[in-house]
């Protein structure tokens, strides 16, 4: 959805630590979560990787994770 701008502007970040959560919550996770995470890996700067885990973590943490990447995106937006 965020990797490929499907409904909404297209974000790394945002679409990274989704894949980063998928990754953490299957311990089995499947190819294309890896496939996914390595190719934005490719795409990425370090400091957009680090915003990426950074944002993954807290939503990881948190009891309402939509409510994270919502003030992520919100806050984004506003510094555009």
């Amino acid at each position: 959805l965020f990797e490929k701008g499907y409904g909404v502007v297209s974000d790394n970040v945002a679409a990274y630590a989704l894949y980063e959560l998928s990754r953490r919550g299957n311990a089995l996770s499947d190819g294309k979560v890896r496939t996914s995470c390595s190719r934005l890996e490719g795409r990425m700067s370090n400091n957009d990787l680090g915003a990426a885990r950074k944002l993954a973590g807290e939503m990881d943490l948190s009891e309402g994770m939509l409510a994270v990447l919502d003030t992520y995106l919100g806050q984004k937006k506003r510094m555009a």
